[in-house]
């Protein structure tokens, strides 16, 4: 058994999935940086000894709690090229799920797949407005390993041998991961000179080398000779979107999470909305009819989220309904004790959504002046697109497998860039179409102690997630320590944790302060992270069967409005539950 307990700090927190990411985000702090620094340190990082998961020619979502308590998204996600067509990828099949494979995996492999990369842009643009450091400064981990070389991970290790086939078909991918046309083998070096000389390149000129300088260029040449479409025009167009988030109210506190185009803040909220009405903690925590409940919520949350998830420019989805304690008081309804149900989205919606990816990376950081960044980042499938770009060590993404039927806005995500010219059928070419269902990927970013799997007794700093940054909970008016359930003996406290995908992480708390590291104790890998899909997509019972023999179906209690609120306790910041190799640093 895997003991875990919450990491808490004053001064500062880095939680990343890999020891090297968190050392250079409490490197950015230790230098003067604030949260936005070691974030952006941790990301470069984290590119180098976790590449099969993120890279500069990536996409992903940036969640940003600052010291004045605004709240901003960067959507950095990626779009299609404006040569995109709506027939370049010839669906395997006309019917879910199959749709969303192409005929000779050209949106999974190779250089039709990769969109027009957000995260760089994004990165620089997060340090220049928010930033105490300068961009060399916190590139220099990531420079400093790639020059001098890491240790390969067992994570890396499997992830590449699951990839192995497809990596042989780019030597120069095969160059660094298959060395003599073998895997690499844990704990060998892995040293990346030629990505170690395009970090330096940035750091010296910034990001416009790539959009639109003389890295893109070099990129645009290769797609070019080798039968991509991206070009050195859609470099230099592209633009990063700032976004509101998403709000909600659960039990008094408040609700920050990541807006459309990424489903996360907009789902978690709705299904906390209806998680309200029920009295979780009288079901008993880790009961048959606990969890039947939960799994019930999900499936509505679900159900939903693969009806409305879209770019806003392209698809109007029903934030203000989804969002409503109306709609979850519908939906709660819906919910039998006893009985698994079967359902539908939200009336006047239809559509069906890629699954997501699971192969991204999350950085969560928290400093001392009451920053908070919650990142999800990630080049998609594992090794992107398995393409790196000749002489620059660049790894590309392949956020073409999220949508196998271009301008298909149910399936990517669509903004306009420039004009379109083909009438009717405008979302073809002139058109930089967002590309990915990110949603999927989302993890509830809310860590709470949660009495007897009830309600939080207090809010927290905690770093989690995945795909569409944080859902901060701070406390609001009215904010109560385990209100709202009718009386009855409480029951002892455990952690309530939502993710998806993530791995088995293990806490240490170092009492003596300073610099702390926790150490990963027992790890999942891709295997085993496959199989806990696999399990999320069985249902507990087939619709209309009954609970198993011998017990009672539980009555399912409305909560009750006039308990009386208590203040919350303030807890500092801690770290989420990581992958194989993860490490949370503290900076205290």
């Amino acid at each position: 058994m895997t003991e875990k307990r919450p990491a808490t700090a004053s001064r500062g927190m880095v939680v990343t999935n890999h020891p090297l990411g968190s050392a250079a985000g409490a490197e950015m702090l230790a230098a003067g940086g604030n949260a936005v620094d070691a974030a952006i340190g941790a990301l470069f990082a984290l590119t180098v000894v976790e590449p099969m998961m993120v890279g500069i020619f990536g996409a992903g979502m940036t969640h940003l709690r600052l010291a004045d308590g605004r709240h901003l998204v960067i959507d950095n996600y990626t779009t299609a090229p404006a040569a995109a067509r709506p027939d370049m990828y010839v669906p395997v099949s006309d019917t879910w799920p199959d749709y969303l494979r192409a005929q000779g995996d050209v949106n999974l492999v190779g250089l039709l797949s990769v969109g027009v990369p957000g995260t760089l842009k994004a990165w620089a643009e997060a340090v220049a407005r928010f930033g105490r450091l300068d961009l060399e400064t916190v590139m220099q981990p990531a420079i400093r390993h790639a020059e001098r070389g890491f240790r390969a991970t067992p994570y890396l290790v499997e992830a590449v041998k699951e990839s192995a086939p497809d990596l042989a078909r780019f030597p120069e991918t095969a160059r660094t991961f298959l060395p003599g046309g073998a895997p690499i083998k844990a704990g060998d070096l892995i040293a990346m000179p030629e990505y170690a000389a395009t970090l330096r390149l940035i750091a010296a000129k910034g990001p416009g080398v790539l959009y639109g300088g003389d890295l893109g260029a070099t990129v645009a040449d290769y797609m070019r000779r080798a039968g991509g479409i991206i070009t050195l025009d859609d470099l230099a167009r592209y633009e990063t979107i700032e976004r509101q988030p998403i709000r909600g109210r659960y039990h008094g506190f408040e609700i920050a999470g990541a807006p459309p185009p990424t489903a996360g803040g907009l789902h978690l909220v709705e299904m906390l909305n209806i998680l309200e009405g029920f009295d979780p903690r009288g079901l008993g925590l880790g009961t048959a009819e606990y969890f039947h409940l939960i799994a019930e919520v999900l499936k509505i949350g679900f159900a939903d989220r693969n009806a409305c998830t879209g770019d806003p420019a392209f698809v109007d989805i029903p934030v203000e309904r989804l969002t409503s304690k109306e709609y979850a008081a519908s939906r709660r309804a819906q919910i039998s004790p006893d009985r698994a149900g079967e359902y539908g989205a939200i009336v006047g919606m239809t559509g069906g959504v890629a699954a997501g990816s699971a192969h991204t990376t999350h950085v969560t950081t928290a400093d001392a002046d009451g920053n908070v960044v919650a990142m999800t980042q990630t080049i998609n499938n594992l090794f992107g697109s398995k393409a790196t770009v000749p002489g620059t060590g660049m790894l590309l993404n392949n956020d073409g497998a999220l949508r196998p039927a271009p301008g298909h806005a149910r399936l990517h995500r669509a903004r306009q860039a420039g004009d379109q010219q083909h009438g009717a059928d405008g979302r073809a070419a002139r058109r930089q179409a967002r590309v990915g269902a990110r949603a999927a990927g989302w993890r509830a970013h809310l860590h709470l102690r949660v009495p007897g799997g009830g309600q939080p007794d207090r809010p927290r700093h905690d770093a989690a997630g995945g795909g569409g940054g944080a859902a901060d909970l701070e406390p609001g008016p009215g904010a109560r320590d385990g209100a709202g359930y009718p009386g009855g003996h409480p029951r002892r406290g455990g952690r309530a944790r939502s993710s998806r995908g993530g791995g088995s992480r293990r806490r240490g708390r170092d009492e003596r302060g300073g610099l702390r590291r926790g150490r990963h104790a027992g790890g999942r890998g891709l295997l085993a992270r496959r199989r806990h899909a696999d399990r999320r997509e069985r249902r507990p019972r087939a619709a209309g069967d009954p609970l198993p023999a011998g017990r009672e179906p539980a009555r399912y209690v409305e909560a009750a409005s006039s308990a009386s609120p208590s203040p919350p306790r303030r807890r500092g910041p801690s770290g989420p539950s990581r992958q194989p190799g993860s490490t949370g640093r503290s900076w205290s």
